[in-house]
């Protein structure tokens, strides 16, 4: 097999999906802050029973519980 396999304007397949995951991330990103935003009151509670101190915030909750 080729190492990079050209497609029109001979742009290497690799390199189109990296420009591809970059579009894609922005669209990920929204769909990931509609979901929280409409999970907000489920997440609050979630760290409440889960005695996850406060401070710690909502961003670390969703590192190390949710993603």
């Amino acid at each position: 097999m080729p190492k990079c396999v050209y497609w029109n304007n001979k742009i290497p397949i690799a390199d189109r999906h990296k420009t591809n995951a970059r579009r894609n991330k922005i669209n990920i990103r929204k769909v990931l802050y509609t979901i929280i935003s409409a999970n907000l009151e489920n997440i609050t509670n979630f760290m409440e029973k889960q005695k996850v101190p406060n401070r710690l915030g909502i961003n670390k909750v969703l590192k190390d519980y949710v993603l």
